[in-house]
């Protein structure tokens, strides 16, 4: 069999409705609809007048989607679409249209372009050892950035220069812009120039900022003077704490970042049919300094875990639960899990997200499998 391939670039329609970009066209051919109906009428002549051809579209967006794959399947075709970019820009992609009677083994985008050399740019360095953002010759002229620490105005950290251990601290700061945080380990101070070095950080917020924003730190045995502060010395096993008047008849140290876990050994292989109702889970253990991953090309990272961790499960219920000050993410739905019903459950004083469904990816842009 022979077949035919034909490329058309669609237009996003946000460029579409910018004139600067297509100064030479009039303004009445950029809008989305007439462009609509001319992309219709080329596409349609492609198929109907000519056997065994095979579309693949560019630029395509988000906006266009329904119509798109209406019209595909008035013609007998099996669409395809794979969208990446910001969504300012209606999440710009690629599509393929092939005929229903062609039998299709599989499928994979690939971005051509310096994304496909990313697998051993910068990002080598991490683990994995690939990203989206890690390109050949990046926009900003860097594969990535690392905060190495922070200058303080004068008077606001007072006891800097009484801290005789400054690395058992760990500073929780926001992002400038106050949508985001990260915590950072001390790897060492300078009290005279009010400077802060940074050894290792959360990677909870994967985009960064050169400026500042609030700040405190945390676990600085100097700063141990207001009730219901504690410090934990890690050198010699000990824990302190400072009550309010006198000690509380009961006492909690978070140990633990799981209470419940539900994994099958694989998709073929997964554990189903369960049904937990009516729990309390509280206090589990803060989880944002082990590891996060970033799920794509974006501003944040995920850690892939929770008070409920579900992975290759099916039809597993989860009801009337009260998750109350969870250390990380209330319920973590990690790749493969089918008909999950999660209902009537209630999440206070989160320390992550309530419920989380993160996937795994092989792809170098974030989103492919």
């Amino acid at each position: 069999m022979t077949v035919r391939i034909v490329s058309y670039n669609i237009l996003v329609p946000i460029y579409g409705n910018c004139p600067d970009h297509y100064y030479k066209c009039r303004p009445e051919f950029l809008q989305t609809d007439y462009r609509w109906n001319l992309i219709q009428s080329h596409l349609e002549h492609e198929i109907v007048h000519h056997e065994n051809t095979i579309i693949c579209l560019q630029e395509l967006s988000l906006t266009l989607l329904p119509k798109l794959e209406l019209f595909f399947r008035r013609l007998n075709y099996t669409f395809f679409h794979n969208l990446y970019g910001p969504r300012r820009e209606d999440y710009m992609g690629v599509g393929i249209a092939i005929p229903v009677s062609m039998q299709l083994n599989s499928i994979s985008y690939i971005k051509i372009g310096d994304h496909i050399r990313s697998i051993s740019g910068g990002a080598s360095v991490f683990n994995p050892s690939t990203n989206f953002w890690s390109t050949a010759s990046p926009p900003q002229g860097n594969n990535y950035v690392v905060p190495r620490g922070l200058i303080v105005n004068n008077g606001a950290l007072p006891h800097i220069v009484n801290w005789s251990k400054p690395t058992t601290g760990l500073v929780h700061a926001f992002h400038s812009g106050y949508w985001d945080s990260w915590m950072f380990e001390i790897a060492s101070i300078n009290s005279t120039q009010n400077t802060t070095i940074f050894s290792r950080e959360d990677f909870q917020e994967v985009r960064g900022s050169g400026n500042g924003g609030a700040f405190y730190v945390a676990n600085i045995f100097e700063e141990l003077d207001l009730s219901n502060e504690w410090f934990l010395d890690k050198d010699i096993r000990t824990l302190y704490f400072m009550p309010n008047e006198s000690m509380p008849q009961i006492f909690l140290a978070s140990q633990i970042p799981c209470l419940i876990c539900i994994s099958g050994n694989s998709i073929q292989d997964s554990i189903h049919n369960v049904l937990i109702q009516g729990l309390t889970l509280t206090q589990t253990s803060n989880t944002y300094m082990r590891d996060y991953m970033g799920p794509s090309g974006g501003d944040w990272a995920v850690h892939r875990g929770g008070n409920i961790y579900l992975t290759n499960t099916r039809n597993i219920t989860l009801t009337r639960y009260l998750f109350m000050e969870p250390g990380s993410n209330g319920v973590a739905l990690i790749d493969y899990n089918d008909a999950t019903s999660i209902t009537l459950n209630e999440f206070v004083w989160l320390a992550d997200s309530a419920i989380i469904l993160v996937g795994s990816t092989n792809g170098i842009d974030g989103f492919s499998v």
